[in-house]
């Protein structure tokens, strides 16, 4: 039995145009079955009653219905039918009843949707975007991160030395990686040559030498050269994040979807409402939504 809505257009059987449903909703049938001590009643629109002494073998309970935009036929597709089936268990006495000293029960089955309508394209466009997202933030090993950032950036006293050694330490992996030949290279040539944006690559030289004079110098970290090490974190961080998205190319997927009827601005908003929970919730610090997600939105072009 399907278990989800086929992805297929709808044919129409009166005036043949194929269609996407714009939704579907239930309808109960208005019929219900009714014993008394002589037999069983069947009960349609509550009006007619015809005694019959065999129970049906299927009893249709719900249909899922739409119409065709073309014609506006009403179409409709079983939802929830009670089948009549053999009561093979011994003490069974609810819904059990007996023919010609047989026991029988009515058992539920239940349909899904048929067919895909508005709502499940939209969910689908969705699903597919925020997966694409998570691939690309684990690609970046984003709980490491947010590791960092909850064990140093939420703390009310930050260890300065302990965050500039495992700052330092990811900054010169993701240097390694991304150059050939890294390990005949310095640091220094290493950052320059990273492609990091002006204002970055001279905040990380900062790093780099505050690091030199730390191990080499004994020279003590002060309150200063913390916001100096917290400031250039977030901002390489955010260069991390924002290159890593950029490209999924968010808004022309966005744009150019297949189907019209998908309100773009909603997946927009679903978008940036994913990255302000989902990657807010494993970053975790203070003035994440305003100081370091908004300039990421800015630069991805996806509005406020």
């Amino acid at each position: 039995m399907q278990n989800t809505p086929k992805k297929a257009v709808v044919p129409c059987p009166i005036c043949s145009h194929k269609f996407i449903p714009e939704a579907f909703h239930i309808e109960r049938i208005i019929m219900d079955i009714r014993e008394d001590g002589h037999g069983t009643y069947v009960v349609e629109d509550r009006n007619v009653m015809n005694k019959i002494a065999i129970r049906p073998s299927n009893h249709i309970r719900k249909v899922w219905i739409t119409n065709c935009p073309q014609c506006n036929y009403v179409l409709r597709f079983t939802a929830e039918v009670a089948k009549k089936e053999l009561n093979e268990l011994e003490g069974r006495k609810i819904s059990s009843f007996n023919e010609f000293g047989t026991s029988y029960f009515y058992n539920l089955y239940s349909y899904p949707k048929p067919y895909m309508d508005y709502t499940d394209y939209y969910n689908e466009a969705i699903t597919n975007i925020k997966s694409e997202i998570e691939k690309s933030l684990e690609a970046l090993n984003i709980n490491e991160w947010g590791l960092l950032c909850r064990g140093f950036l939420s703390a009310k006293n930050i260890d300065p030395f302990k965050f500039l050694i495992r700052f330092y330490a990811n900054l010169e992996n993701y240097c390694n990686s991304s150059l050939d030949n890294s390990k005949e290279k310095d640091m220094h040539q290493k950052i320059k040559e990273s492609g990091f944006p002006q204002q970055l690559e001279d905040n990380l030289e900062d790093i780099r030498k505050l690091r030199n004079k730390v191990v080499h110098e004994s020279y003590d970290l002060n309150h200063g050269d913390a916001e100096v090490i917290k400031n250039a974190f977030l901002a390489y961080l955010s260069y991390l994040i924002s290159s890593e998205l950029a490209k999924l190319n968010l808004i022309s997927q966005v744009e150019n979807l297949e189907y019209k009827f998908i309100n773009k601005k909603s997946l927009l908003w679903e978008i940036r409402r994913f990255l302000q929970v989902d990657l807010g919730e494993i970053l975790k610090f203070q003035g994440y939504e305003h100081n370091f997600l908004k300039p990421i939105l800015d630069d991805l072009g996806i509005p406020n």
